[in-house]
């Protein structure tokens, strides 16, 4: 609503001199603030004279101050069920190293080298975790 000071002075009931004792703008980015703040000054001159233009951030800390205590703990929970998922994957490789246990010693029987084996099982875990962390990626955002 675009009214004149003295239409708004009548609403409120005032006689006299219209008086502004003060002025709230809101901006769609603050960092057009000093933009704004240019145009003000060239825009009121000698009238701006005993008001000052600033920054009131109290609603934007008030938004961003619950954020940021749930944005740290998530990141905890995150490392957490980061560390005990990567617990697991150890236990199952662990796991499965134990089950081929006896064609792991027929291999290594018919003169297989060691470190072949050992780069068979490397390649297996980082082909699983690879078609894991690709899923992930594509399911995680939605989920969540």
């Amino acid at each position: 609503m675009i009214v004149t000071a003295s239409a708004l002075s009548a609403l409120d009931g005032a006689t006299g001199p219209v008086e502004l004792r003060g002025a709230t703008f809101r901006l769609k980015d603050p960092a057009s603030f000093k933009e704004f703040e240019a145009h003000a000054q060239k825009q009121a001159g000698a009238a701006l004279k005993g008001f000052t233009i600033d920054i009131n951030d109290k609603a934007l800390r008030q938004l961003t101050g619950p954020l940021a205590a749930v944005s740290s703990a998530a990141t905890v929970a995150m490392w957490l069920i980061g560390l005990a998922g990567a617990a697991v994957l150890a236990l199952l490789i662990a796991l499965a190293v134990k089950q081929r246990r006896r064609e792991y010693g027929v291999l290594l029987a018919m003169g297989e080298r060691r470190w072949k084996l050992i780069a068979q099982q490397a390649a297996e875990i980082v082909a699983v975790a690879a078609l894991a962390i690709g899923l992930s990626s594509l399911v995680a955002e939605p989920l969540t």
